[in-house]
């Protein structure tokens, strides 16, 4: 195992997972929509934004968790797993970058969450409401039949969905880890 061992390669695992959804069930449905896996965080050399897909003006960035199955709730500033804080995400911070980067373009964000059993509705989760942080985007955390559904929505309202945006996408792409 590399340098951060297990952890490392369950995180790997939600990745592999999410990119598997995305590819198997948004970008059929949306031939232009493309998916860019390890993009850079804006202003660092080694965070990492886990996935972009981009269809015309929109982009979702999508951060994949494997974590255990329990109870979650989410408002956008805490996050608890069967009663518990845990440690909250960041994910709301990179929307924001990648929103003033690209002006023009709607950006979102997910937080999907993996179950070990490969359960597309596990683990359960409850959503509070959408109060991010001052800075910060609001974020949906979401089971992965919740992230198909909700970013192929997303990407389909946008205008010219059935586009490719090349400069915005080959400036994606440059971004890549």
């Amino acid at each position: 195992m590399g340098r951060f061992g297990e952890k490392a390669e369950i995180g790997a695992e939600g990745e592999r997972r999410t990119a598997r959804l995305i590819t198997d069930s948004v970008l059929p449905a949306i031939p232009s929509a493309r998916l860019i896996n390890g993009l850079r965080w804006p202003g660092s050399e080694h965070a990492d934004l886990d996935h972009a897909v981009i269809a015309g003006n929109r982009i979702a960035l999508i951060d994949s968790k494997m974590w255990a199955d329990g109870a979650y709730w989410w408002d956008n500033k805490q996050l608890f797993r069967n009663g518990r804080e845990l440690k909250a995400f960041r994910l709301g911070a990179g929307v924001e970058a990648i929103r003033t980067a690209y002006p023009g373009f709607v950006v979102e964000g997910w937080v999907v969450l993996h179950s070990s059993s490969g359960s597309l509705t596990m683990p359960s989760v409850e959503r509070a409401g959408m109060f991010p942080l001052p800075g910060r985007a609001p974020v949906r955390l979401v089971t992965p039949l919740e992230l198909v559904s909700e970013v192929h929505a997303f990407l389909v309202q946008g205008d010219a969905p059935h586009a490719v945006q090349v400069p915005a996408l080959a400036a994606l792409l440059r971004s890549m880890l």
